[in-house]
């Protein structure tokens, strides 16, 4: 999803009023959630819930 279309995107200010990062590539997710951890990313990102499942996968092995 693009942040402009996004209801919580202030357009003035150009960013997210939660805070929120949205990457437009996995290996951008993959870079914040290292640094910043999964809370950091939007949760309309198209690469979230495929990162979430790869991190899960790490924890458990």
């Amino acid at each position: 999803m693009d942040c402009r279309d996004c209801a919580r995107y202030n357009a003035e200010e150009r960013k997210c009023t939660l805070g929120k990062v949205n990457p437009p590539r996995k290996s951008g997710v993959v870079e914040v959630v290292k640094i910043f951890g999964m809370r950091a990313i939007c949760p309309f990102n198209d690469y979230r819930e495929e990162v979430i499942g790869i991190t899960v996968k790490k924890i458990r092995v």
